[in-house]
C-alpha cells in the first residue's frame, strides 16, 4: 500500500506480502504454499518459470480451467 506509484513500489520490493490467509483463510495449504513461493522476494525461491507455477496451481483450478491447460504447450512440461 502506499499514497503514490513509488510508495507502492518500494513497498512492494521492501516489505513481505501480506499472509494470503489473512485474505482467504479457506486456501488449501499447497495453493497457499505455491502463492507464497510465486512472491518470494528472493529469486531463486521463486518459481523458475511459468510451468512450473501453473503445475503447482492448476490442481486447484476449475475443471473448465484445468481442460484450457491440459490443451495448451505447458501440458507437455
Amino acid at each position: 500500500e502506499g499514497n503514490t506509484v513509488p510508495e507502492v513500489c518500494a513497498a512492494v520490493l521492501a516489505q513481505p506480502p501480506r499472509p494470503i490467509e489473512s485474505l482467504r483463510a479457506d486456501l488449501p495449504p499447497d495453493l497457499r504454499a505455491a502463492v507464497e513461493r510465486a512472491l518470494a522476494k528472493d529469486r531463486a525461491t521463486r518459481f523458475p518459470n511459468v510451468a512450473e507455477l501453473a503445475a503447482a496451481i492448476v490442481p486447484f483450478a476449475p475443471p473448465r480451467a484445468q481442460d484450457c491447460v491440459a490443451l495448451s504447450p505447458l501440458s507437455y512440461v
